[in-house]
C-alpha cells in the first residue's frame, strides 16, 4: 500500500495534471509510523529503482506541492488542530524522510 501511495503522488501528476495534499499526507503518516514500502511494487510500476524513483520524487515534491494545495485539501479531511500541526511541517518532514532513506537503498 505505502509503495502505490508514493507512486500515486506522481502518476496523478502526469495523468491529469493534479496534485493532492492528501497523498502527501499519507506519505508522511507511512513513514512517521515506520511502514515498510516494497521494492518490486515501485520497480514494477516506474521501470525505475526505488533510489531513482525517490529522488524523482523529492523533485516533484520541491516543485509542485505548495502551501495552498496543502491548506485546500488537507482543511476539510483534519480537525482544526490535526490541520494546524500538519500544515507548516508536511512538505519539509516528507522531504526528509525521502532523503533519510536514499543512503539506506
Amino acid at each position: 500500500m505505502f509503495a502505490n501511495k508514493l507512486i500515486a503522488a506522481i502518476e496523478r501528476h502526469e495523468k491529469n495534471g493534479d496534485i493532492t495534499g492528501r497523498d502527501i499526507y499519507d506519505i508522511h503518516h507511512f513513514f512517521m509510523k515506520g511502514y515498510p514500502y516494497n521494492d518490486a511494487v515501485i520497480r514494477d510500476r516506474t521501470g525505475m529503482d526505488t533510489k531513482a524513483f525517490f529522488e524523482k520524487l523529492i523533485a516533484f515534491i520541491e516543485k509542485e506541492l505548495t502551501d495552498k494545495i496543502i491548506t485546500e485539501d488537507l482543511n476539510s479531511l483534519l480537525t482544526l488542530k490535526e490541520f494546524t500541526q500538519i500544515r507548516k511541517v508536511l512538505k519539509m518532514e516528507t522531504l526528509l524522510a525521502l532523503r533519510d532513506e536514499i543512503p539506506r537503498l
